[in-house]
Order: C-alpha cells, then sequence, then structure tokens
C-alpha cells in the first residue's frame, strides 16, 4: 500500500496575515477616533470653565459696585444732614445776640437777614456791614412835635460794648411818624435834632401787610457822635443803615 506525502507549502499562510493587518488597521482606527473625541472634549472643557470663572468674577463686580453706591449715598446723606444742622446752629447764633438786645433778626431760605422790628411790623435787610444790628424802642421829639410811632435806635455788636448798646443810638435810630406830626411841628423853633420837615425829605413810606399804605413814614437819622475810632466802619455802617430803609418791607407773620 503506498503512502501520500503532504508537502508543505508557505503560500498558505497568506490569508492570516492580511486578518492580522486588518485587525491591527481597525484597532489603530479606533485608537485615533478615541483621540479626536478627546481633542474635541478638551476645548469644551476649558470653554466651560471660563465661563464660570467669568460668571464668578462678574457676580463678584457687580456685588463690589452696588456696594460703592450704597456706601456713597449713605455718605452724602451724612454730609447733607450734618450741613443742615451747621446752618441751623449758625443760625440760631446769629439770632441770639440780637433777642437779647430787644432786637429781632429772620433768616429766609435766601439767607438774607433782616432787622424786624416787631413794634412797627416791618423789616429792614441787613448787609455785611450790619448783620449784628440790634435796636432799642425810644421816642423821638423836636420839641414842638413828637414822631408818633417812636424810634428805633441801631446799635452795632460787631462794634464793641460802646457800639453795641442801642439805648443811646451809636449807630443812629429810625424814626416812624405820620404826615399829620410834619404838619403839627413849628420848624421856627431851634433844635439840635434833625426836624421831622427834615426827615420828611428822605423819608419812605410804611407798606402795610395788605399791599397798602397806612400813611406813616419812616427815616433814618445818624448818629449824633462817633462810637468808635474806626471811621471807615461806621461810615460803612450809616450808609449801610440808611440804605436798608430802600429794602423795608412788612415783617413776616
Amino acid at each position: 500500500m503506498g503512502c501520500r506525502v503532504h508537502s508543505f507549502r508557505p503560500g498558505h499562510r497568506k490569508p492570516l496575515v492580511l486578518l492580522a493587518m486588518f485587525n491591527d488597521n481597525q484597532d489603530s482606527m479606533k485608537l485615533r477616533h478615541r483621540q479626536f473625541g478627546f481633542s474635541v472634549v478638551e476645548p469644551l472643557l476649558y470653554v466651560v470653565i471660563l465661563v464660570i470663572i467669568g460668571s464668578t468674577s462678574y457676580f463678584v463686580y457687580h456685588a463690589q459696585q452696588s456696594t460703592d453706591k450704597v456706601l456713597n449715598e449713605s455718605d452724602k446723606t451724612a454730609s447733607s444732614i450734618v450741613a443742615k444742622t451747621t446752618t441751623t446752629n449758625k443760625a440760631a447764633t446769629t439770632s441770639s445776640p440780637s433777642s437779647l438786645s430787644t432786637s429781632t433778626t429772620s433768616s429766609t431760605a435766601s439767607n438774607q437777614d433782616y432787622l424786624v422790628v416787631k413794634e412797627w411790623g416791618v423789616e429792614f435787610p441787613l448787609s455785611s456791614a450790619i448783620n449784628s444790628a440790634v435796636y432799642s424802642s425810644g421816642q423821638y421829639s423836636t420839641g414842638s412835635a413828637s414822631a408818633t410811632g417812636g424810634s428805633a435806635k441801631l446799635g452795632l455788636l460787631s462794634l464793641g460794648s460802646d457800639c453795641g448798646d442801642s439805648s443811646s443810638a451809636p449807630l443812629g435810630q429810625y424814626v416812624e411818624f405820620r404826615q399829620q406830626d410834619v404838619s403839627g411841628e413849628d420848624v421856627s423853633l431851634t433844635t439840635t435834632t434833625p426836624t421831622l420837615h427834615d426827615l420828611a425829605k428822605t423819608a419812605v413810606e410804611v407798606p402795610g401787610s395788605d399791599g397798602g399804605y397806612g400813611g406813616y413814614y419812616i427815616a433814618y437819622v445818624p448818629p449824633a457822635s462817633a462810637c468808635s475810632d474806626d471811621s471807615a466802619t461806621l461810615k460803612a455802617a450809616t450808609a449801610a443803615f440808611q440804605q436798608a430803609l430802600q429794602g423795608m418791607k412788612p415783617a413776616d407773620s
């Protein structure tokens, strides 16, 4: 019986080699796919992190701005309250000496000070030269006639005690009279005080609270002597009192 000998042919292993190569290519493609997927996710993670950081920074910045705004508003309110308190205290300090010297000083919203003569119901605007003015009520007579309304003897506290004692009229006086007082005066009599006829030449008629006039007139009589050696200040003060007469108006109720 004969035997069949099989010979080995190397070409028979080629299909196995191709299969291995195919498997290697598939593995390589899967690896590249995984790497590509990670390379896409990585920038997205960076973007998400940046968005979170940006949002947090904006929130902190906005909160800080809001806090600063509230603090600024609080500072402004506190400053306003301090300013109003200072102004009120200043006005109270200014009016205090006047009340002790039988005069009244009032201030309006425009910070204009007035010398209020309550007996006559009028007030005179005070400039900086006479803003410490005070007055005392008195009588005015020329010897042959008397002023019906009497006088408001003027003083100025800023010039010291000699000029601040208004009872002696160191800064002159305002005199209130009627036309009848002038008509009844005998000008032939010699007198050292200005006559009502003289005062009538520069007098200003007193306005009433209703806008009319009641037939009363007020004139300014300069001081008879100097109460201070500061002649320049005294001259400015007497001129200011004369000018204040032109701005006379009914006193605020």
